[in-house]
């Protein structure tokens, strides 16, 4: 799944898009936000002020409460592209955010 321009970008850059990490947990994840979002953590937010339209929804640290969040950390690829990209023998996932 990635590559050795990946892996040096995301050193460089701190940063790299990876296409399709996430794309057989999609409907997972939708699952898990729309749950979140229904059941907000501790450290939910709502953002916006009166008068505006549209919403946007903050929270974190929720992969431990959300159970298809957790999942989609067991099933998905991302903890093995983490430690690649990171160069590091594992990965541990720490905050996790929904922004919506």
């Amino acid at each position: 799944m990635l590559t050795a321009q990946d892996i040096e970008t995301f050193q460089n850059d701190g940063v790299v898009l990876i296409r399709g990490l996430f794309a057989d947990q999609v409907g997972l994840l939708r699952k898990g936000i729309a749950r979140n979002m229904a059941d907000p953590g501790p450290y939910a937010s709502e953002n916006f002020k009166v008068g505006e339209s549209g919403r946007f929804f903050d929270d974190y640290c929720n992969w431990t409460r959300i159970p298809e969040f957790g999942q989609t950390i067991k099933i998905s690829p991302v903890a093995q592209v983490a430690s690649q990209l990171m160069g590091s023998l594992s990965y541990s996932p720490n905050i996790g955010q929904v922004l919506a």
